[in-house]
């Protein structure tokens, strides 16, 4: 049975670095704009009052929103996708492990489904091969029985007898050890 897969979006660097490229660009067009509008000639060269510093902090944020854009610019790993592959396989790798663990999990759940699991039966060696048993194997229809090479044949054939018609079923034959008569209710 195959799980559904679903996949989450996560932001690739490159679409990280373009967001803050852009938010600093923005900064500086507002910036420059702002100092480049109406009213903000130099009022001392007019004779005017001075500004409180209000020029010279622009000026320095523009230059620090300009410096930041030069850094993110000149950043080679931001212009190169070997932290994204990295992440991409850890992601991958942790997504196999998962689908892996939820498969034997669901492996798991179904094995405690099953008659033998459920049912405890006893199993037999008869030497030849193994006996899953349920129930009186004495009485005509009073056991459920699983034969196989192996005890897990055996228990999976006992698995199986749960799907099979009653004509099917296996039934044990009694042996009646060297030397012991037959009964009078038994045919000769």
């Amino acid at each position: 049975m195959a799980l559904p897969q679903k996949f989450i979006g996560v932001t690739s660097k490159e679409q990280s670095v373009s967001r803050s490229v852009n938010t600093v660009l923005e900064i500086i067009s507002s910036l420059t704009h702002c100092r480049n509008g109406d009213g903000y000639e130099d009022e001392e060269s007019k004779g005017g009052v001075k500004d409180g510093g209000a020029k010279c902090a622009l000026d320095t944020t523009l230059i620090q929103a300009c410096n930041r854009l030069d850094a993110m610019l000149g950043e080679s790993s931001n212009w190169d996708n070997k932290a994204q592959d990295e992440m991409m396989r850890a992601i991958t790798r942790t997504h196999e492990l998962q689908h892996t663990f939820l498969s034997a999990q669901a492996d798991a759940a179904r094995s405690i489904q099953k008659p033998s699991f459920q049912l405890k039966p006893t199993l037999v060696s008869t030497g030849a091969e193994f006996l899953a048993i349920y129930g009186d194997p004495g009485v005509k229809g009073g056991a459920i029985i699983g034969s196989g090479a192996t005890p897990e044949a055996a228990l999976a054939d006992f698995d199986a007898a749960f799907s099979r018609p009653s004509e099917q079923q296996k039934v044990l034959q009694p042996v009646n050890p060297p030397g012991k008569k037959k009964s009078k209710h038994e045919k000769q």
